[in-house]
């Protein structure tokens, strides 16, 4: 289940879109403000030219609708910013130094090792997660098919794009295991097999495991068929797209977008 600040970060992104959307909209809408007078089931409708003029407006006018639209839009991008504010309010609230989590931190150093605290502090807690061993897939360059491509770590990356995710994951200081073992239930055998991801971050503000697939001979028909069954066996065994899963790709038409990268990582994993 997604925790409470999960939840306000999506939503104050879906907010920022729908903001600038409207703002776009409003820029270019007709001038003049619709009134609505009801007498029984007869409605009438005045443009409102001034403070007192106004200028009636057959039924079948498309100023009409052009005027209850810019009204709805308006009150649709008060009520964005109102909630965005509030959002915001509750973020810096989460995001103070006060919390009761950061408690063990602010106490002297002599101190602590006294204390159990109540969450392990984020920098000890990372150090632990990127110091635990596990067995690396070897990447063999027999025939030229993997290039000598290296993290600043000296961990060889089977393509420049993983390397270059790999070093966007670093620049924004997001930990990762490259190709780390992953066991799950095949979906067509119904038994388990052991997959490598290209890489399993960890999102440090909630300690939220990711996954990271990057797809970058999607042209080649076996690559695709091998690949998509990968995705399915994430998706079966409860690991879905945009959510614990993150899907990147690339073909020779379309080669990778590191601002999109950067995209997605800010989106996902920060």
């Amino acid at each position: 289940m997604r925790n409470l600040k999960e939840i306000m970060y999506i939503r104050e992104k879906e907010l920022l879109n729908l903001i600038r959307m409207k703002q776009k909209q409003l820029k270019t809408a007709v001038e003049g403000t619709l009134y609505a007078n009801q007498h029984d089931n007869t409605v009438q409708f005045y443009l409102g030219i001034s403070h007192r003029a106004k200028k009636y407006l057959r039924k079948d006018d498309p100023l009409i609708t052009q005027l209850v639209q810019k009204e709805y839009d308006k009150s649709v991008l008060d009520s964005a910013e109102q909630e965005i504010g509030l959002i915001r309010q509750l973020t810096a609230f989460y995001e103070r130094k006060d919390d009761p989590e950061s408690q063990y931190e602010r106490m002297l150093s002599v101190k602590r090792p006294h204390v159990k605290p109540i969450r392990e502090p984020d920098d000890e807690y990372v150090r632990k997660w990127l110091a635990e061993p596990y067995p690396k897939l070897e990447i063999e360059a027999s025939q030229g098919e993997y290039p000598n491509y290296y993290n600043d770590e000296g961990v060889k990356m089977r393509s420049k794009s993983e390397l270059i995710i790999a070093d966007l994951l670093r620049k924004k200081r997001i930990p990762y295991r490259h190709e780390y073992p992953l066991n799950l239930m095949d979906p067509e055998t119904q038994h388990m097999k052991t997959i490598y991801p290209d890489f399993m971050i960890l999102r440090v503000r909630d300690r939220k495991v990711l996954f990271w697939e990057h797809l970058g001979l999607l042209e080649k028909p076996d690559y695709f068929r091998k690949n998509l069954s990968k995705i399915r066996t994430y998706e079966m065994n409860g690991y879905l797209p945009g959510y614990s899963l993150i899907i990147s790709f690339e073909t020779s038409f379309a080669p990778l977008s590191i601002k999109l990268i950067e995209q997605m990582i800010e989106a996902y994993c920060m």
